[in-house]
């Protein structure tokens, strides 16, 4: 929750000014795999919240772990992320069929999870 107003660019720039800004800094084929802001946490965003909902949830969220994150954050260019995510990434086994006492850890959000459940 913040008192913070967020602007979208789309509030007063034309779509097309925004990637032709995105094509003129080298970011256009990173935004082109990019979801939408909101789409990113959410496929079905709050856009009218009960504020003394949020207040509840704000209220159970543990706020050391955002200062610690904010302490280790890291500016980048964005043309390196691509290339440091190949350099970092592991190599992952992928399977057909799941063995029948193997242990399967679902990280999608529960929208992901309602829309398309694990067999």
């Amino acid at each position: 929750v913040t008192d913070t107003l967020i602007l979208r660019p789309l509030i007063n720039w034309d779509k097309e000014d925004i990637i032709n800004l995105a094509r003129e800094i080298g970011t256009e084929d990173f935004a082109k795999t990019m979801p939408e802001y909101c789409g990113v946490i959410s496929k079905k965003p709050t856009v009218k919240a009960v504020k003394g909902k949020l207040e509840a949830e704000e209220e159970k969220f543990d706020f050391s772990i955002l200062e610690q994150v904010v302490q280790e954050a890291r500016m980048m260019d964005i043309r390196d992320i691509a290339k440091e995510s190949e350099q970092a990434a592991p190599e992952v086994e992928q399977v057909q069929a799941v063995e029948e006492h193997a242990v399967v850890l679902d990280i999608r959000s529960p929208e992901e999870e309602d829309d398309n459940p694990l067999e």
